[in-house]
């Protein structure tokens, strides 16, 4: 007899081993498309094997870039700087195009200053340029004797220098932004003046003096001026123009990012006056603001330069009008001439729109490449939001902080808004059109660019005693950072807002079909960097709502400097190559907030990563023919955002430096994640992995 055997099997089994099945066959899915060999590609032609991710992580993932014998290219300059050179190449031919009747009259201007820049040259207008200098106050290395000495004044010379466009931000800078006492207000800044141009002034140079002589001569006969009256006049203006030079190095501007220590340079016209007395500051304040009437002796003016300003004073005490009237002019033509004279004219053009015309430039490219990345951009608020929930789960864990600071700082952190740069601001052709439509540029090269200098001071003056909003602080931010570029991510305490530029959004750096190790070891650490300093040593002087005070208790300030102490004796034990080749040791308490930052960064990216990855119901997409688990795979592409074949011999001589070397970044962070050394299995007194470990969050 045959026994049959029925199994009852309910719908929801049923259900349940379908989707279990699917799971298993989708599961452990390749990426087979070309974005993700070229990633492959490019992980393979950089990770060097034979190095040992435990000794030395930064060159097992960068060495075979670093170490290669070949001319120096695009590709060697690492992912982050490769990207910022393509999108500036693609916004100059952007640029290049011929303006077209149809699109925004605001990029039709930008376009046409950029053709006059790269075609018109201004000693073809010798004529012209004396007639205008006439009318600001002279030139005498021009006029010689005729040019009346007595009745010079620096102010007049200001004033009239203001109406007709040409910069008055020569002995000093001029602009505005939040007011440390009252974050809601505009105020006017003081700062360095620009000096870009002073590679001729450097301490202890021999030629110095005579290429500045070189260069005064050669300009001054394009304008058909005596070249020997130009050479005497170029050896007395040497001492003041290399002189303030000197002291804008020595004497750097205060640090936005440090309120409090601005908050005690907010200062009156009054104290400007005593203070400073080589002009009339409630006269000059009137003039730049365009006013009607005399400022207030209460009108304050917040000093991010206070000690270079008193070496001015000193040094303009002992100036004689001459001196100071050549001066005035002579850094406006010089400034003129680099546009018009310089043999690369494709790009220092692009830096005069860049300088001038952020704004504008931004919004062309949002308009022309904005649709490229919504799909990205998607992503990255869902990266934002995972990182920022690991932020908030980070903080509360750190006992060493006040209960009420933790507090405060979560939600600080819970309160921060992500902006990608596509803002209305931007996309609103009707917004730009009215906020460019008083910018006239004409078919003369030298008109418009006064024209544009005098436009950039018209929106200052209508700035300055405003009430911002967070409108206000975005536009700003456009103004400051460029979208295009893969290092423009950041974070503004203004507004307590987090900037992801799409200039990062974009091959090499990012692609949304990627695996999320991928996206989350470069971007993801980004963001989390910026994150940290919501609530490190500059944002713990700025509360959620943009209140300037320091809202720490004392005793968690005091914990806080004494763990910062790890890492200045951290990084002062990594070397660098100095000016004249040789290895010195790092000063530690240079980036010490950047790198606490880095190392906090990648710890909350990395512990968002693995959430991500947990909550996902298919494990994560794999790279073909790597060997190499996820968790690797995070770690490598959060070195390979920064490998650079040369930073590290270019990083003595860069004028401007915010960061460790990006070796340093990459090595500092991960010796102190102990995340890293799992992932790697780096054995304890390692290099990467040593036994003490600072820590913070």
């Amino acid at each position: 007899m045959v026994q049959k055997i029925v199994i009852i099997v309910s719908t929801a089994q049923i259900v349940s081993l379908l989707v279990g099945l699917i799971i298993v066959l989708l599961d452990k899915k390749v990426c087979l498309t070309e974005k993700c060999q070229q990633l492959v590609d490019t992980i393979k032609n950089q990770i060097d094997v034979k190095v040992n991710p435990c000794e030395n992580f930064y060159d097992f993932a960068c060495g075979k870039l670093l170490y290669r014998d070949e001319s120096e290219k695009i590709e060697d300059l690492g992912i982050s700087s490769q990207n910022e050179e393509s999108e500036i190449r693609r916004m100059k031919i952007l640029l290049a195009e011929a303006p077209k009747s149809d699109e925004p009259k605001t990029f039709q201007k930008v376009k046409t200053l950029y053709r006059l820049c790269r075609e018109q040259k201004l000693n073809s207008q010798a004529a012209r340029i004396r007639s205008l200098f006439g009318e600001v106050g002279g030139f005498p290395t021009l006029e010689g004797d005729s040019w009346d000495e007595e009745s010079w004044s620096l102010i007049e010379t200001i004033k009239k220098m203001r109406l007709k466009g040409f910069s008055t931000n020569v002995l000093f800078s001029l602009t505005y932004g939040f007011n440390p006492l009252e974050l809601n207000q505009v105020s006017l800044y003081t700062l360095n003046p620009d000096v870009s141009k002073s590679y001729v002034f450097t301490s202890g140079c021999e030629d110095c003096k005579a290429n500045f002589i070189t260069q005064y001569v050669r300009i001054v006969a394009s304008l058909n001026g005596d070249e020997d009256k130009a050479a005497a006049d170029a050896e007395d203006l040497y001492p003041l123009t290399s002189g303030i030079v000197l002291i804008c190095r020595k004497f750097p501007d205060i640090d936005r990012i440090k309120p409090l220590a601005l908050k005690n340079q907010v200062k009156s016209i009054s104290t400007l006056a005593s203070n400073y007395s080589f002009f009339d500051w409630k006269e000059y304040i009137k003039i730049m603001l365009q006013m009607n009437s005399d400022p207030s002796d209460e009108f304050v003016v917040v000093v991010r330069n206070p000690r270079y300003l008193r070496e001015l004073n000193s040094m303009l005490s002992n100036t004689p009008k001459r001196t100071l009237a050549n001066y005035m002019i002579w850094m406006n033509l010089d400034i003129m001439y680099s546009f018009s004279a310089n043999k690369r004219r494709r790009d220092t053009c692009f830096t005069l729109i860049e300088n001038k015309l952020l704004f504008a430039l931004q919004a062309m490219y949002v308009h022309t490449y904005y649709y490229d990345h919504i799909g990205d951009a998607k992503l990255v608020k869902q990266m934002f939001e995972t990182i920022k929930r690991q932020a908030m789960s980070t903080i509360s864990k750190a006992d060493w902080m006040d209960s009420r600071v933790r507090q405060d700082s979560e939600a600080k952190v819970k309160a921060i808004d992500l902006y990608l740069g596509f803002t209305e601001e931007l996309s609103d052709i009707k917004l730009l059109e009215k906020r460019f439509e008083n910018l006239e540029v004409t078919n003369n090269f030298l008109d418009s660019i006064l024209n544009v200098i005098k436009f950039r001071m018209d929106v200052m003056s209508r700035s300055v005693g405003k009430t911002a909003d967070k409108k206000f602080w975005k536009i700003a931010g456009l103004q400051t950072e460029a979208l295009y570029s893969a290092k423009s991510t950041f974070y503004n305490f203004e507004d307590n807002s987090l900037w992801v530029a799409p200039g990062v959004l974009q091959l090499p750096v990012f692609d949304e079909y990627w695996p999320e190790s991928v996206n989350y070891g470069r971007v993801g650490y980004l963001i989390g960097h910026e994150f940290t300093h919501a609530f490190d040593a500059s944002g713990r002087e700025v509360d959620k709502d943009g209140k300037t005070g320091l809202w720490w208790d004392p005793l968690t300030s005091t914990r806080y400097s004494e763990k910062t102490q790890c890492f200045i004796k951290q990084y002062s034990n990594f070397t660098i190559l100095n000016l004249v080749g040789e290895l010195e040791r790092m000063d530690g308490r240079e980036y010490v907030d950047e790198n606490i930052a880095d190392g906090t960064g990648i710890k909350l990216a990395f512990e968002a990563y693995r959430a991500q990855a947990d909550s996902n119901l298919l494990s994560e997409t794999r790279l073909p023919g790597i060997d190499f688990t996820s968790e690797q795979i995070f770690f490598i592409s959060m070195a390979h955002y920064g490998c650079n074949k040369y930073e590290e011999e270019k990083f003595s001589v860069m004028t401007c430096k915010l960061y460790s070397p990006y070796r340093y970044r990459v090595i500092g962070s991960l010796q102190n994640l102990p995340q890293f050394s799992e992932v790697f299995n780096c054995k304890s007194g390692s290099k990467m992995n040593p036994v003490n470990k600072c820590v913070m969050w």
